[in-house]
């Protein structure tokens, strides 16, 4: 149900597919609030599209979107990943970019807290513009780190385009 998730996806079928009808569903991902593995975060993002898929009746396509927060030897990252399900069971799974957090955001996240709470409390400390305050859910934490370089729109773009790619190319992958 978030703007700039439905923006992303809503733009890239329609670029692939032309006219299209898009019915936004709440569905739960069944993985933690803040998924903090690429492995749960696409389970969450397969799990959401299933449940979209079956809640609209006509639908030809699920889509999940998920967003991750994961560390490894360099730090820890953020991103996103989407999954795109279709009537044939074909899934296809895409990743955004990632950017690294720095160490004060990573350092929370690790003791539970989730992402968008931690960006509002580090706000004033950061000198947030108040537009990117208030549309944080659109500009999301990647805009705010590539100052609007890289937005949340850019983001789940980026991950629905490589989704499609089992989708669009479904020959090349039943080979």
């Amino acid at each position: 149900m978030n703007k700039a998730k439905n923006e992303a996806v809503i733009k890239v079928f329609t670029k692939v597919f032309g006219s299209v009808e898009a019915v936004p569903v709440e569905s739960e991902s069944g993985v933690s609030q803040q998924p903090m593995s690429d492995d749960e975060a696409i389970k969450g993002a397969i799990n959401r599209a299933k449940q979209a898929l079956y809640k609209v009746g006509e639908a030809e396509y699920g889509i999940g979107l998920e967003g991750t927060a994961y560390e490894n030897e360099y730090g820890m990252f953020v991103g996103g990943w989407v999954a795109v399900v279709d009537r044939k069971g074909t899934t296809g799974i895409g990743a955004s970019g990632k950017v690294l957090l720095p160490k004060a955001v990573a350092d929370r996240l690790k003791k539970g807290e989730e992402l968008r709470p931690v960006i509002y409390s580090l706000s004033e400390s950061w000198n947030l513009p108040k537009e990117e305050l208030d549309d944080l859910r659109s500009f999301g934490t990647l805009g705010i780190l590539t100052k609007g370089l890289y937005t949340r729109i850019n983001e789940f773009e980026e991950a629905t385009k490589c989704a499609l790619a089992r989708i669009i190319s479904r020959e090349k992958y039943e080979k």
